[in-house]
């Protein structure tokens, strides 16, 4: 690509610009074109034509490459601080059904020790009613039944 400057006077109007002159990839004519006009294509990499039709245009520019490249680590970095957080939820979800279950299995073992002291003393689980022969039978046959608990 080289460049060369032009100046046309027509008229009293007097137009001077840049043009970059380009070799077609399909049929290998050269041909001008405005260099900024040149600048924009190669930035946007829009579509444009040789004189003989063939259609050209630049693919990605730099600039556009690492916009995309940040974009992209961009939406990795969402993506990893979104995995954080849920990770972190499911940490603290975890801990509370531990300490739920933890708080579960106390209930119980305190229930099954105050059943055990109440048998123990021969009353009845279900009808509450004292039973002197329950609590002479415990006392005499299992003396440590209420200590196992």
């Amino acid at each position: 690509m080289s460049t060369a400057e032009i100046t046309v006077t027509r008229q009293d109007i007097r137009y001077s610009t840049t043009l970059a002159t380009l070799c077609c990839g399909s049929c290998s004519i050269p041909f001008a074109i405005p260099a900024d006009r040149l600048d924009k294509l190669q930035t946007t990499g829009d579509w444009f034509w040789c004189p003989n039709g063939h259609q050209i245009h630049y693919s990605e520019s730099e600039e556009q490459k690492l916009k995309k490249q940040l974009a992209a680590s961009k939406r990795r970095a969402d993506g990893l601080a979104k995995d954080a957080e849920g990770y972190l939820a499911r940490i603290t979800h975890e801990a509370d059904q531990r300490r739920a279950a933890e708080r579960q299995v106390t209930a119980y073992k305190g229930t099954v020790t105050r059943m055990k002291k109440r048998t123990a003393a021969g009353i009845c689980p279900c009808c509450q009613r004292t039973f002197q022969q329950l609590a002479r039978h415990m006392a005499g046959q299992h003396p440590g039944y209420e200590a196992t608990s």
